[in-house]
């Protein structure tokens, strides 16, 4: 939610149907289960766009957080992690 907070903050969203927590439980919901976006946004009071956009927004949030692949090789060599 601090991460969704900090970006709406960054670009200036002034309103958005759900508060960043809010947005989150989507997210994790259709991550976790796999929910379409049909039934999260019946499951959450939001339209199918809506539910698309929060997804798409976070997971490029969270994915731009994450370490990339050369990195995660390195480390993984470096810990003596023989398998991924």
């Amino acid at each position: 939610a601090g991460l969704i907070r900090r970006h709406r903050k960054a670009i200036g969203s002034t309103w958005r149907l759900l508060n960043p927590g809010q947005q989150a439980l989507p997210v994790l919901v259709h991550l976790r289960k796999g929910e379409t976006f049909d039934e999260l946004g019946a499951g959450f009071g939001l339209s199918t766009a809506t539910a698309w956009r929060y997804v798409q927004e976070t997971v490029m949030l969270l994915s731009a957080r994450s370490p990339k692949l050369g990195q995660a090789l390195r480390k993984a060599g470096k810990d003596g992690l023989h398998y991924l």
